[in-house]
């Protein structure tokens, strides 16, 4: 689906297997946000299924605009998800990067503070807030709690 943060429009992984959602690298380079630089404070690192962790920062966003919903002064976590994907071309050995995340992941967090409907005959998703934080920035993917 499509996001517009900060007046930029970003296309998201809708993702209810992820416990909070998450700017990608690709996203916050898009929105000109640098590590160390625009409030973007380390926050640990993150796991998800696979052997590797990522280093995340949290920044703190203008605007994230989803549908008719806007949330001001979002803080959101930031990462290089697509750092170790990697795959191999039919025909080649060599490893070619890409970004299967894509930009954005919206995650449970935001599944978990609305009432959603997807559509997929329409191609639309319709939700309804329901209360509570619309975006986490801490939850069980956090490195540490698995060591």
């Amino acid at each position: 689906t499509t996001v517009v943060i900060n007046g930029v429009e970003l296309e998201a992984m809708v993702d209810t297997g992820a416990d909070f959602s998450v700017l990608t690298r690709e996203g916050a380079f898009k929105l000109g946000l640098v590590k160390g630089e625009d409030g973007m404070v380390g926050a640990g690192e993150i796991v998800g299924l696979g052997p590797n962790s990522i280093e995340s920062y949290l920044t703190v966003l203008d605007s994230v605009t989803i549908g008719d919903l806007t949330v001001r002064n979002a803080k959101m976590r930031v990462a290089d998800l697509n750092r170790h994907a990697r795959f191999s071309t039919t025909g080649s050995r060599l490893d070619e990067k890409r970004t299967p995340f894509g930009e954005m992941i919206l995650g449970a967090d935001f599944f978990r503070s609305h009432r959603v409907l997807v559509s997929q005959k329409q191609g639309l998703i319709y939700f309804t807030h329901q209360g509570g934080q619309i975006f986490q920035t801490e939850g069980p993917l956090l490195a540490e709690q698995y060591e």
